[in-house]
This record gives structure tokens, C-alpha cells and sequence, in this order.
């Protein structure tokens, strides 16, 4: 064998040893936050997270069946049954803290028209996802840093090409992970904004009805459906998509 062919040999061996990813790009919106410390979690600047709330009260509006939702401004949550599977595994790439939460007027009104009065009583948990890596940025245009956290800006787009990337049915870009900016974390975001992006492992915990051998279609829970869109209306919505690593050239 050439030099160039071991190297050939030794990156694939490296690429192949690399867990699958996913990008986690919906989950049902259950309700809403308040009592917020401190006010606000975001860059006055370019509106990216910059640190985890120190409290809050998660106030919900709608019934759900999911371990894993988000609040209208975007914060993860997690049932105490998927916070002891991701001890268990061992996974990486976030924090936990338990929050308090109660149920608003809506919640009964939406449990009644389901026929549903179940009410969750286990501990609910603020997911805080801490991992970060980098790759190409495959959706947005980078504008350089914020001059306020630091975090890489993104270009944004007229009004026009935003309300078309709205209405557009086809599935989002596949989101590319550089090896080498990756540290084990099992959760993580990219430098590029977006939605945050999970290993297998956690993926057959989040959605564990999902065929294993399935690799390259997007994956929905029962009652997903591809360009639907993401609303109280949805309590049992989880979408996933491929995601994959890419070399540096």
C-alpha cells in the first residue's frame, strides 16, 4: 500500500468509528415560562443563548406524551424518566436542573377536548445542552463574530427568502459535524444556529420505536408529519433528520 491509500485506509477506519448523528428538529411545544431568573437566557445582540436560566416555572398548556418538549421561547425539558435513561447511558453534552411547573386553564381545556385528564406527576427537568462543535455551515451565511457574547453571527435573510424557506416542503440541509471539534458529547449544538444535534444512542431513547437499520430517511414519530407546523396543536410530534461528519479539506 501507498502512504496515500494508509491514509485513505486510516480516515475511513476514523469516520466509520463515529457514532450517527441526528439533528433533533422538532418536538412538541407544550407551554410556557415565567418567573424567569434572570430575565432573559439571550444575546441582546444576536439573540443566541449565552448562558442556562438559573430558574424558572414552566407553566403548561397542553397535554403531551413525549419525554422530551420545549417551551414557546425555545428551552428543552425532559421527563424524569429520560433524565435516568441519559444517567444510565452515560451520555454527555448536557445539564439538568428540575424545575417547577404547573398546569394553566388551556391545559384542561385541551385535556377535555382529547378526553385527557391525565397530569404528569413526576419531577420535569431543564435540559441545558452545553456540547458545541463546528462543521460548514450549510443553511446560513456567517457575518462574523457578535460583538457582544462572542458567538458567530449569521446573515440574516430578507423577508422574502425567509417566508419561502417557511413554506418550502423539502427536507433541510443535512447538518455537517467536523470530527475534530467533537468530544465524546452525545448533545450538542454547532457554530452554525440551528437546533441542537444527538448521537444514535439518544435518538433510539427519544424516539425508541424508531427501525434501528434505518440510516438515510427522515425519522417521525406515529403521528409526524414533514411540513406541518409546530404547534400547541402537536403533542406528539418528534422529527428527526440525518446528520453526518465531513472532513475539513
Amino acid at each position: 500500500m501507498t502512504s496515500t491509500t494508509h491514509a485513505i485506509a486510516r480516515w475511513r477506519d476514523c469516520m466509520n468509528s463515529l457514532p450517527h448523528l441526528y439533528t433533533l428538529v422538532t418536538v412538541p411545544v407544550v407551554g410556557h415560562l415565567r418567573d424567569t431568573i434572570p430575565d432573559t437566557i439571550y444575546c441582546v445582540t444576536c439573540g443566541r443563548p449565552v448562558h442556562p436560566w438559573r430558574n424558572a416555572r414552566l407553566v403548561i398548556d397542553v397535554p403531551f406524551i413525549t419525554e422530551i418538549f420545549k417551551s414557546t421561547d425555545g428551552t428543552w425539558f425532559i421527563t424524569d424518566r429520560l433524565k435516568n435513561q441519559l444517567e444510565t447511558l452515560g451520555a454527555r453534552g448536557y445539564v439538568t436542573q428540575e424545575i417547577p411547573f404547573e398546569f394553566s386553564d388551556d391545559y384542561y381545556r385541551w385535556a377535555s377536548i382529547r378526553n385527557d385528564r391525565t397530569q404528569r406527576q413526576q419531577p420535569l427537568y431543564y435540559l441545558a445542552i452545553t456540547g458545541l462543535c463546528d462543521g460548514p455551515w450549510v443553511s446560513h451565511r456567517r457575518a462574523g463574530q457578535c460583538p457582544t457574547c462572542g458567538q458567530a453571527m449569521a446573515i440574516v435573510d430578507d423577508m422574502e427568502t425567509l417566508i419561502t424557506a417557511l413554506l418550502d416542503d423539502a427536507p433541510p440541509p443535512t447538518r455537517l459535524v467536523y470530527p475534530d471539534t467533537w468530544h465524546q458529547e452525545d448533545l450538542f449544538y454547532l457554530s452554525e444556529p440551528g437546533p441542537p444535534l444527538i448521537t444514535e444512542r439518544v435518538a433510539q431513547l427519544i424516539v425508541p420505536h424508531r427501525p434501528s437499520p434505518e440510516r438515510v430517511r427522515p425519522v417521525h414519530s406515529t403521528k409526524a408529519q414533514h411540513g406541518h407546523a409546530l404547534t400547541y396543536a402537536d403533542p406528539h410530534t418528534i422529527e428527526l433528520y440525518p446528520a453526518r461528519w465531513v472532513d475539513r479539506d
